[in-house]
This record gives structure tokens, C-alpha cells and sequence, in this order.
């Protein structure tokens, strides 16, 4: 694995647990882990450096995000229609977190994506313009 170790993924699984889903084949783990990171990468490019943020060992809550994501990725190989609550609980939380990281609701303090002159994008619009005669 890149981006996590394996204590990270006994944070949130006990390694009993673990060891049932992937059976002896840490090559699932890997591929369980670059499916979580190609899901949560192009939310987080939105507004932040992804070259930065995804040099290992990532920094939390990101680290938690994409184990979230990689666990339910594993549960779904396994048993695509008896994924635990927890799983599925876990992951949609983790997506809300990345779509309000996106969208600008949430600002941890990652390193902002630069334009080509090398200062922070601006988002967003100016004041609404309306026309009332």
C-alpha cells in the first residue's frame, strides 16, 4: 500500500475482520486503496494541491476519508449485497464530507491549489446584479 499502512486500516477494522475480506491477498488491499484514492482525489483537486496533499503518509481527516472509502470498496468486492450498516454509514459520510469540502463548507488547513501565476484561485462570484425599474 502507498498512501496508508496497515495500523491505519486496524483504526477503523479489527484485523479478524480484515483478514476475512482480503484472504491472505494484500494485492486486494492495494487495489481497494487506489480505487479509494482515484474516488476522493477529484474531489479534493477542486480547491486544494493534490500533489501535496496525496505524498504519503496522508494527513488526517484525509487519512480516515480514504480508509472509509477503501473499506467499503473491499466489503463491496466480498458481498456487494450485505454490505454492514457501518460500512455504508461510514462511506456516505465520508462522500457528504468530500462534497462540502468541494463545494468550500469545510477549510482545513491543506495547501491551496495555486493558478499558473502561483497565488490561490479565487472561487466563487460577485454580488448578484438585478435591474428594478
Amino acid at each position: 500500500m502507498q498512501y496508508l499502512t496497515i495500523d491505519d486500516i486496524h483504526q477503523l477494522i479489527t484485523p479478524d475482520d480484515l483478514e476475512v475480506l482480503i484472504n491472505n491477498d494484500t494485492a486486494k488491499l492495494d487495489r481497494a486503496e487506489q480505487m479509494a484514492v482515484e474516488e476522493v482525489k477529484p474531489y479534493v483537486a477542486v480547491r486544494y494541491d493534490t500533489d501535496v496533499l496525496f505524498t504519503p503518509p496522508l494527513r488526517e481527516p484525509l487519512r480516515t476519508i480514504v480508509t472509509d472509502v477503501m473499506l467499503w470498496h473491499l466489503h463491496a468486492v466480498v458481498s456487494p449485497d450485505h454490505i454492514p450498516e457501518l460500512r455504508k454509514e461510514r462511506y456516505d459520510k465520508a462522500v457528504q464530507w468530500l462534497e462540502k469540502l468541494a463545494d468550500g463548507l469545510l477549510n482545513p488547513d491543506f495547501p491551496a491549489k495555486e493558478d499558473a501565476t502561483g497565488k490561490p484561485l479565487r472561487y466563487g462570484s460577485g454580488p448578484k446584479f438585478n435591474h428594478y425599474f
